[in-house]
């Protein structure tokens, strides 16, 4: 017994239990936790590397993009210009690119290129080359028979493939007809006038550091201000005005 001046002390359960350094079970439980995170990153990481993988061949393909440039109209006889634009932000410049056209018409092809000797083709221009910062161009000339008249139409298609397989090939968009008429091809409006905008338009479209078209008949033309279309010998002609 204690004396009747003297306080009874008891201890808390709850200061005892804060107090009480943390069991070796709890720290296993910790541990444990942390390493089952890191595997569950690990994990998610090497999938989400292995769906790059996969995937690459296919995320290359899909970013190449192939569209040909040609005017609307060419005259009876005359030859016309080509320009095909590839681009892909995603292709290796040290892998190859195929380019593969067909003119379902009366035609042949000239390739454009800034050498002497220029390839010739018969109805389907084909070429093979890499892309440069993430662009290259292909250029060819149409010499289109006499045969055909105005109404009548030269049609397009082609594709244009990395490596081998369907899988690989994209279609090349853009212009797919030219018809017949009686005017150049860079008369846009078909009004036998060429104006500033048309002629730097046609050189924007068709002239370039890899080579492109001459196009001193046309400055001709523009030139004079006015032209016509000679049928029966098959040329254009100036006509200066006064």
């Amino acid at each position: 017994e204690s004396s009747p001046g003297e306080k009874k002390t008891a201890p808390c359960a709850s200061t005892v239990q804060e107090n009480s350094p943390q069991s070796p079970s709890g720290k296993s439980v910790g541990r444990f936790r942390g390493q089952y995170r890191l595997l569950i990153l690990c994990i998610a990481g090497a999938a989400i590397l292995g769906g790059i993988i996969l995937l690459k061949p296919a995320d290359k393909i899909s970013s190449l993009t192939a569209v040909r440039v040609a005017p609307e109209h060419t005259a009876p006889g005359m030859p016309f210009p080509v320009m095909i634009h590839i681009h892909s932000d995603a292709l290796d410049s040290k892998m190859p690119v195929l380019i593969r056209e067909k003119i379902s018409a009366e035609c042949r092809a000239e390739a454009l290129t800034s050498g002497e000797k220029r390839r010739e083709f018969n109805s389907q221009p084909r070429w093979i080359g890499y892309l440069k910062n993430g662009d290259a161009y292909f250029g060819y000339m149409v010499y289109p028979v006499h045969t055909l008249i105005p109404g009548k139409t030269i049609q397009f298609s082609g594709n244009v493939a990395v490596k081998s397989g369907v899988s690989n090939t994209r279609e090349i968009t853009g212009i797919t007809k030219v018809s017949i008429a009686p005017y150049h091809w860079a008369d846009t409006d078909k009004n036998y006038t060429i104006s500033n905008d048309e002629i730097l338009l046609a050189y924007e479209k068709y002239t370039g550091d890899e080579g492109g078209v001459k196009l001193d008949m046309l400055e001709q033309l523009w030139l004079s201000g006015k032209y016509s279309w000679n049928g029966s010998q098959s040329v254009f002609e100036p006509l200066n005005e006064e």
